[in-house]
């Protein structure tokens, strides 16, 4: 993923992008197509230093591909997660985005619809609205500049689950995105654009016009495949235990961040014990991706899935779930912040710089889910971090409603 940055301060500013011209052909800003490839193609191309930007591309565009696709809800004891599979329980409603070992049962057929939405605030810990980038020009100028940045992503999905066998489920996930970016660049002036600093002098020596480029797209995202056995039930069915595994399809547009434009192969292996109203379970998961044009069609990385939670059974009607959803991921890029010196000076100014290393993401979610009538069911929930590594948001809301069929 190479972003040809330009002038001053390499093309950062949301660098998702990917290499160009090569890997962006077709590139229209006044259509807002190719949303990775836009905040390069429309900055000028006279930089003599090496593009940062194209490190924080990386980072930004292989941590973007990491996100879960959205988790659609269940009903009768049927909960689907996309990273992992699908449940049934015959006591209360289920978790919602975490599952039990039980499958769907034979014959019987779910299909759901689930709307989330990102809005992404920052990425390491990185605040995307005062994203500070430097530039080293030459070996006397360095180009600073302040990046504010709106990325947001509204996703639908679609669902259909369908049980083979009393122990096999398949599941077909669709899902559908729009997606919002929305960049700026200045230089920390009234006159706007990019600040050039010359060593010796404290103040800017000279401001580049700043640029603003708003863009959107819209789309079929990575269809996934799944399938799910349950290969233990206690004598009273109360401690369950399945393994199954997920496919993702890299048929979502990843010049858009529609996709990530990798196949990816999930196995995975879940436990749940029934307890009265109370319900916990708990699942591990390994995610392999193959290469991609978002990473400069290397592997994006490796992850291992930690998750858990807790179903209470409020009514019959009602139940009440909290979930921790937790992933490691394996030697991907990231960002931290650094400090640049402008030599002869008292200047430092404040950038970024890429690392590869292995960290985790952790996530917790609440949320209810509800039968108001009959095999229709209606679920919601409130996904927050708990901890700021990676491209989060502070908060992801869940809605989705589903119907089942069959016993």
């Amino acid at each position: 993923m190479r972003m040809c940055r330009a002038i001053e301060v390499l093309a950062i500013i949301l660098g998702m992008a990917v290499a160009l011209p090569a890997q962006c052909p077709g590139y229209n800003p006044g259509q807002n197509t190719n949303l990775a490839c836009a905040i390069a193609t429309t900055s000028p191309s006279q930089s003599t230093a090496p593009a940062l930007g194209t490190t924080v591309g990386a980072t930004m565009a292989t941590q973007l591909s990491q996100l879960p696709i959205v988790t659609a809800v269940s009903g009768a004891g049927l909960m689907f997660d996309p990273s992992i599979g699908t449940f049934r329980v015959s006591q209360d409603l289920g978790p919602i985005l975490t599952q039990r070992g039980d499958t769907i049962g034979r014959h019987a057929a779910l299909f759901s619809f689930t709307y989330q939405r990102f809005n992404f605030d920052s990425i390491d810990g990185i605040k995307l609205n005062t994203l500070g980038i430097v530039n080293e020009m030459t070996a006397t100028q360095h180009a600073f500049n302040d990046m504010r940045v709106d990325f947001s992503i509204d996703q639908f999905v679609g669902l259909a689950t369908y049980g083979i066998t009393n122990r096999i489920d398949v599941s077909f996930v669709l899902p559908f995105s729009f997606v919002t970016l929305k960049s700026q660049r200045s230089g920390g002036s009234t006159s706007g654009g990019s600040a050039i600093y010359t060593d010796s002098y404290s103040t800017p020596t000279s401001y580049l016009a700043a640029n603003y480029f708003p863009g959107s797209a819209s789309g079929i995202g990575d269809i996934i495949a799944a399938f799910k056995a349950n290969i233990y039930k206690s004598k009273s069915e109360k401690t369950t235990i399945a393994v199954g595994a997920q496919v993702r399809f890299p048929t979502g547009d990843e010049y858009n961040y529609l996709g990530s434009g990798a196949y990816g192969v999930k196995p995975f292996f879940v436990v749940s014990r029934a307890m009265n109203r109370f319900t916990p379970n708990a699942g591990i998961s390994y995610q392999w991706n193959s290469a991609s044009a978002l990473n400069n069609n290397q592997n994006l990385p490796s992850m291992i899935g930690y998750v858990g939670g807790v179903d209470i059974r409020a009514a019959k009607w009602l139940s009440i779930s909290g979930e921790f959803l937790g992933q490691y991921v394996i030697n991907g890029p990231q960002l931290e912040p650094i400090t640049v010196p402008v030599t002869g000076t008292n200047v430092e100014l404040s950038s970024v710089q890429q690392v590869i290393s292995s960290y985790a993401m952790n996530n917790a979610s609440v949320g209810f889910k509800m039968k108001p009538w009959k095999s229709l069911y209606v679920a919601g929930s409130v996904m927050f971090k708990l901890d700021d590594a990676g491209l989060r948001a502070n908060y992801v809301p869940m809605l989705a409603i589903a119907y089942r069929f069959g016993k």
